[in-house]
């Protein structure tokens, strides 16, 4: 039978046992050191440690295994373990073969029968060093990747409404220093882009991604800044944020924007070039054909010589001259001289439009300006620009027109019939007539600024009967013009006949002259061309002709009235007023002229 004291020797030689066992096998080395820093005692694992044997190791010093606590450092680390009486601290450690290991030691303070130990568990740390150093370098190039990002990237609460972290673009495009974006409101930078943000990113939410989609991104400045944006759900400290990419498509739509307004300006030579196309078309069609100007007559020739002259400046000219004398030619002619010779001669009559046509005809009109407008259409002046706008017979323009063709030659802008854009162009003007505007100015019927922009550089074309040295040279030209037309074969002008047309005056001038010759080559059957006396009318002769068998008592006197004022208009083209007009010729007063017109039913051609 056990008495007590052997039990309690027993339980001692068995704990003494166990703790022996428990320091030897545990997984991590257990030192004792003694207050002089030596090792008193160590277990198997710290011997594995460390590469050393026990006995190597016992005995040692602190200093030895650490490389440090050497004298008085060992004795204030022992001052402060006392202290403390346990600390946990990260070191290094040396092997025996002289490599250094990153350990984590749990130290405490140990006092025993009056002696003082320090009891150390060392852990060896390197493969969580070398785990902590991946994350890092991880994080680095994350972070460089972030930083270094040409597009700006935004961590954002939208539940919070604010931004939790930013790259430097991001920086850049709003304005803001780091410190002022981070925790700023995501309502700042996109005041008016709320609902369709939040829109966007319940639906990023709901996919994980969003599509792309552009926004404004409002800048510290002020300024509004165009953004392309998408996004992706990031878990961030337990909660879902948006990391949002964003680019700045500034110069993106600045070509965008470039590329339209190139769009539109080859839209715009386009429909110009096919309007120029329709013009040009519609100019072969028509009856005027180009011709030289053939003159032998002095006068004549002064005025081709001021039309050179002209033809190379920007100056507007005004050709006098009555009907039929060549005004066209002339204006053809300083066109032709001018720098502007590869852009088009437009040419606009405006006695021969009625006036409510002649705006849209000059200005052009917009879709549904009018009834009848089914689709926009460019005017004469969008036509003309680089080149030449004829104006003929401007002094049939209406009043109401005069004011804005007078804006367009000051300024060089209008607007289309129906149209809101102001549309630039750059015009040189001539313009022609057969009427006095002088006079016209006086009696109101004709603007005096308007005149005064358009009589820059006046011409005066003499009639045909001021030019007799040009009537056969003219005669002989439509004579080789029409005789292939009609199929019969040239002939000469018989000297009868030359001398004939050099006493006629011509009230036609040579558009009468050139119908004359049609006339003739039709009717004419000998060798040589010849007119007939009743053809011509007697130089200075005013009465109208006799049809055979009548006599000066076979009409009444309002028949007589109306033959007359009906050949006189025909003689005019149409024109009432002026020196060449029809009142003129018939010696009576305009408002007369136009009471007996509605009285005998006539018309101006």
């Amino acid at each position: 039978m056990t008495t007590g004291g052997e039990r309690d020797a027993a339980e001692k030689a068995v704990n003494e046992r166990l703790a022996e066992v428990t320091i030897e096998d545990a997984g991590e080395a257990i030192f004792w050191v003694d207050s002089e820093g030596r090792f008193y005692r160590v277990n198997h694992a710290a011997c594995v440690m460390h590469g050393m044997s026990r006995e190597e190791l016992l005995g040692g010093s602190v200093w030895e295994v650490t490389g440090a606590y050497a004298g008085d450092d060992w004795k204030e680390f022992r001052k402060t373990l006392r202290r403390e009486k346990s600390m946990i601290k990260e070191s290094h450690h040396l092997r025996k073969d002289g490599t250094r290991f990153p350990v984590e030691v749990l130290v405490s303070y140990v006092e025993v029968d009056g002696n003082e130990f320090c009891c150390a568990f060392v852990r060896d740390i390197t493969r969580r060093k070398r785990a902590e150093q991946t994350v890092r370098t991880a994080e680095e190039r994350l972070r460089t990747i972030f930083e270094a990002s040409n597009d700006a990237i935004f961590i954002v609460d939208l539940d919070e409404d604010r931004i939790v972290q930013v790259n430097r673009q991001a920086c850049r495009i709003t304005g803001y220093e780091r410190d002022e974006l981070e925790g700023l409101p995501v309502s700042r930078i996109h005041p008016e882009e709320m609902p369709r943000l939040k829109k966007f990113a319940e639906e990023v939410y709901g996919k994980g991604t969003g599509r792309s989609e552009e926004f404004s991104c409002l800048a510290k400045s002020g300024s509004s800044v165009p953004v392309e944006m998408s996004a992706s759900v990031l878990r961030f400290q337990e909660e879902n944020c948006l990391m949002v990419i964003a680019r700045d498509i500034t110069e993106r739509k600045r070509a965008e924007r470039e590329l339209k307004g190139a769009y539109e300006q080859v839209k715009q030579l386009k429909d110009r070039l096919m309007a120029e196309n329709i013009y040009l078309q519609d100019e072969i069609r028509g009856t005027h054909k180009q011709e030289g100007v053939l003159t032998e007559d002095p006068a004549f020739k002064r005025v081709l010589d001021k039309a050179e002259r002209v033809a190379g400046t920007s100056a507007s000219v005004l050709v006098f001259g009555e009907t039929g004398t060549g005004k066209e030619l002339v204006a053809r002619a300083v066109h032709a001289r001018s720098a502007r010779r590869d852009r088009p001669l437009v040419k606009v009559n405006c006695a021969a439009l009625p006036t409510h046509l002649i705006e849209s005809e000059l200005f052009g009109h917009e879709k549904g300006a009018f009834t009848g407008a089914a689709s926009r259409r460019q005017g004469r002046f969008e036509l003309a620009s680089g080149g030449t706008l004829f104006l003929d017979e401007i002094g049939e323009l209406p009043l109401e027109l005069q004011s804005k063709l007078l804006r367009v030659l000051q300024e060089g802008e209008f607007e289309r019939l129906g149209g809101m854009e102001t549309i630039k162009v750059d015009v040189r003007i001539i313009a022609a007539t057969n009427r006095n505007l002088a006079h016209a100015v006086e009696r109101g019927e004709f603007r005096e600024d308007l005149y005064y922009r358009l009589n820059v550089f006046p011409l005066e074309v003499p009639p045909l009967r001021q030019r007799p040295k040009d009537i056969p040279l003219l005669a002989r030209h439509f004579v080789e013009k029409h005789a292939p037309r009609i199929g019969v074969p040239v002939r000469p002008i018989a000297e009868a006949t030359v001398r004939k047309m050099q006493a006629y005056r011509w009230p036609g001038n040579v558009r009468e002259l050139e119908n004359l010759i049609e006339r003739s080559l039709i009717v004419c059957s000998g060798s040589e061309l010849s007119i007939e006396d009743a053809d011509l009318r007697s130089e200075g002769s005013g009465s109208p002709r006799r049809t055979e068998g009548e006599t000066p008592g076979s009409r009444t006197l309002e028949e007589v009235e109306k033959t007359m004022i009906a050949e006189a208009l025909q003689e005019s083209g149409g024109v009432i007023e002026g020196k060449s007009g029809a009142a003129t010729r018939l010696g009576m007063a305009p408002s007369t002229l136009r009471e007996r017109m509605r009285k005998y039913g006539l018309r101006r051609k």
